[in-house]
């Protein structure tokens, strides 16, 4: 029943594939792979397949910024730009407990076409251009900006890259062998 569900489910919603794990008193119930892992060429999704699991690697950053917090490393009242002396102005001021609730009023650096710019300088110079799109901690919007200040500052403070950090500190001690960060 529940493969069927799935699958009337993928196509439905065009899902091309997927994989699913059920784990029930610490057995592993049902493990199924399936559809496309790559429409192109076909390439089926296997028990193997790696996803991308995009915004969901903001959790990942948030504990990162509490792991450096409870070393003494960031502190969650602390100007953005104690860490990062680059930033315009009115971004500087921002307390970094306001990138990690999205509610630092900051425009996004993302649009309905992808990042802005074409390579990460232009698209950082074509945000710090713009002019915040509301006072800080008026009122939540969703972004990436925060999140890639957030990867910035994590580079800057953990002493390594934002990549390096999660792999040690996270995806190491949790026994997340397989798991990596895309560029």
């Amino acid at each position: 029943a529940v493969l069927e569900f799935l699958a009337a489910r993928m196509a439905k919603d065009k899902i091309p594939g997927l994989q699913i794990a059920v784990v029930q008193d610490g057995r592993i119930i049902l493990n199924e792979a399936l559809g496309l892992a790559n429409l192109e060429h076909g390439i089926k999704v296997t028990p193997e397949t790696r996803f991308s699991i995009n915004s969901a690697t903001k959790s990942f950053a948030g504990v990162a910024v509490m792991q450096l917090v409870e070393a003494g490393v960031l502190a969650l009242d602390a100007p953005i730009g104690t860490y990062l002396p680059d930033l315009p102005p009115a971004w500087a001021a921002i307390p970094l407990h306001q990138l990690l609730s999205h509610q630092s009023g900051l425009p996004d650096m993302v649009d309905d076409e992808g990042v802005i710019g074409a390579s990460e300088a232009e698209a950082w110079a074509a945000v710090m251009a713009k002019p915040l799109e509301a006072p800080v901690g008026s009122r939540f919007a969703y972004n990436q900006t925060n999140y890639a200040l957030l990867g910035r500052i994590i580079a800057a403070r953990a002493g390594m890259g934002f990549a390096a950090h999660f792999q040690q500190r996270q995806f190491g001690p949790a026994g997340m062998a397989r798991t990596l960060l895309g560029d």
